[in-house]
């Protein structure tokens, strides 16, 4: 009797140690998932340099909010850092289409090909993977983190390029 209720108390010690160490390991991966997510918020510094080498100072102002609220966003989610970081992202893609609509002439159509095609690519990650559950709204957090930093690489290469029109 005495021997099966120390079996049964070290079953239960042996279950909270195992349960302990998933709690550290989830807790481990979402540290992982949420620096990617980070760290590729930092490629908007380079779109903020090189619009204010070109003299766009408004263009790079924009990334420089982008990158503020994107870092924030991305360590600390909530509805406030969420809300900011959709304004900085409305404020570049309608100043970059402002970009592109003044640039655009017949002798730069490739440009204007691939940049309307990385905005689609980046529309469709974003919004049908929202409706369908995958990309970066993927089940798997990891999976979704890894679509969501390409988006930031493909937004990031277009506005280089209406940049550099």
């Amino acid at each position: 009797m005495i021997k099966k209720r120390k079996d049964k108390k070290h079953k239960k010690q042996n279950v909270k140690i195992i349960l302990n160490e998933i709690e550290i390991k989830q807790n481990e991966r979402k540290t992982i998932e949420m620096n990617i997510l980070f760290y590729s918020s930092f490629i908007f510094i380079t779109n903020m340099i090189t619009a204010y080498s070109k003299q766009y100072y408004l263009y790079s102002l924009f990334f420089f909010f982008l990158f503020i609220t994107s870092i924030l966003f991305h360590s600390n989610k909530n509805i406030y850092t969420n809300f900011f970081d959709k304004i900085a992202i409305s404020l570049i893609v309608f100043y970059g289409s402002y970009q592109l609509y003044t640039k655009v002439n017949h002798e730069n159509y490739l440009f204007l090909i691939m940049i309307v095609s990385l905005f689609i690519l980046c529309i469709y990650l974003y919004t049908y993977g929202y409706y369908q559950k995958c990309y970066c709204y993927h089940e798997e957090i990891c999976i979704g983190n890894l679509y969501h930093c390409i988006l930031h690489l493909i937004s990031s290469l277009g506005h280089h390029l209406i940049i550099f029109m």
